[in-house]
């Protein structure tokens, strides 16, 4: 029974982003913006906020074995995007055009993503050894931070306009939709999307809770597999389409954001202490980033690079289940 209701949880999320990925190249499109903005915030933005919720709630509600579960949801979604969203990635462009292709990234909108993921990340980490003051600051400087990036991002120019290549589906014969009707379609396409990842997360948690698995290891290495389902069907959507910058640009915006503002509030809704675990899953999503940043210096990131980021999270989940 579990598995038919995942399998019909699935299904529903695969529908939204069908309708948010339509519609949020239209509302990229009417805004005049160009893949690499509408990836690294429309995109971003929407779907980065089914695993936002749950580590928001969770430390809301307090309590220990809350906080663990917030505390890894925090770490948990910036790793998985950083390595196992990257890794299919690769094998896409791998099924598609074999290993001497690659994915084709903005080498502006790549550096501006990951090197403000990587310095966020690693003040957020490092603000775990402060005391109370120290981190309502360190909060307040990534906020204040994140506003920068994107100004920045937004005042970016150049880079390929966005350029729908399809019809709106809920104006399939318009030339050019009305922008309700944009707003309309992707709006219920998000809902949809954030009600399934939701319900997966639910009924993940009801499955894994019978095997009385670790709290903390569970938000932080299985719980992303749901939460992140959005970013990643969105990310192999498009880049099946092509849009590969689209593709990118939309994990690392998401990483940009879940790097700093949600580390920022967890930091302001509990006590924000990292241990040995919590400390071995955010120095792999940080060395993940790192990676990333330097392959793709050349505008190109292949999928021999892509499959060796992506084996960082088995060898972690071997080392963290080991200990």
């Amino acid at each position: 029974m579990l598995l038919v209701q995942l399998a019909i949880v699935v299904a529903a999320v695969v529908g939204g982003v069908r309708l948010f990925t339509n519609g949020i190249e239209w509302a990229g499109a009417l805004a005049r913006l160009s893949e690499a903005k509408a990836g690294s915030l429309l995109a971003a933005w929407g779907t980065a906020l089914p695993e936002t919720l749950v580590p928001l709630i969770a430390l809301g509600r307090g309590g220990g074995a809350r906080m663990a579960i917030g505390v890894g949801a925090v770490l948990g979604a910036p790793l998985f995007l950083a390595t196992l969203a990257m890794a299919l990635l690769g094998l896409e462009v791998l099924r598609r055009a074999g290993s001497s292709a690659g994915v084709v990234v903005s080498p502006s909108g790549l550096r501006r993503d990951l090197g403000w993921f990587i310095a966020a990340f690693a003040l957020a980490v490092a603000a775990s050894a402060l005391g109370p003051v120290g981190r309502v600051l360190t909060a307040a400087a990534l906020l204040a931070g994140y506003a920068c990036y994107v100004r920045r991002t937004w005042g970016e120019s150049g880079g390929a306009m966005l350029q729908p290549m399809a019809p709106l589906l809920l104006a399939a014969r318009a030339s050019r939709p009305p922008t309700w009707a944009v707003l309309a379609q992707t709006t219920v396409g998000f809902g949809a999307i954030l009600l399934g990842a939701e319900l997966f997360v639910s009924l993940a948690d009801r499955g894994a809770g019978s095997l009385g698995m670790d709290r903390f290891l569970l938000a932080a290495l299985v719980t992303p597999l749901a939460t992140e389902l959005p970013e990643v069907l969105n990310s192999l959507v498009w880049l099946a389409r092509g849009r590969d910058v689209l593709a990118v640009s939309n994990l690392t915006g998401a990483m940009a954001f879940q790097g700093s503002v949600v580390p920022a509030l967890a930091m302001l809704l509990s006590p924000w202490h990292l241990g040995g675990m919590e400390g071995a899953v955010a120095l792999t999503a940080w060395t993940a980033a790192v990676w990333l940043r330097l392959a793709g210096r050349g505008g190109r990131l292949r999928p021999v690079m892509l499959l060796g980021v992506g084996a960082l999270y088995p060898v972690l989940c071997l080392g963290l289940w080991g200990s």
